[in-house]
């Protein structure tokens, strides 16, 4: 793609833009952008499927084989290891990030009525400005 320069209305300095008009679509650049971008999008419909098949059939069995006892020794390992509350603090707005509303919530029942605070008014916020700006 050629590049063209555009003048600022101030007139102080230039600055280097793409072309306004489309690329080549026999461009072999442009194909194999198009092709990559295809095979991103199977991608993430082969893993999206995975990861639904792991939280509907997976985790269930793991709770009935783990039972209460074991499913919380397993929470308090992982909050151990993984960093306890700034962990939480940098993982569960992460792993939330595009869930909806009612997966939101059904997760978040999950937690104690402080991590879940914490969550609401804390660490989603701060996750969102950091990841936003909003």
């Amino acid at each position: 793609m050629k590049l063209i320069r555009i003048q600022r209305p101030n007139g102080r300095r230039q600055r280097p833009w793409l072309d306004v008009f489309p690329p080549d679509p026999r461009d072999p650049d442009v194909v194999r952008a198009k092709a990559l971008g295809r095979a991103a999008d199977a991608l993430t419909k082969l893993l999206t499927a995975h990861m639904r098949h792991e939280e509907n059939a997976a985790l269930p069995l793991v709770e009935t084989y783990l039972g209460r006892e074991g499913w919380a020794a397993f929470g308090q390992e992982i909050r151990t290891t993984q960093g306890g509350i700034r962990g939480g603090a940098q993982y569960l707005p992460w792993v939330l990030d595009d869930a909806s509303g009612p997966t939101t919530t059904k997760f978040l029942r999950q937690l104690p009525v402080p991590a879940r605070l914490l969550y609401r008014w804390v660490w989603a916020p701060r996750y969102r400005r950091r990841n936003t700006g909003t």
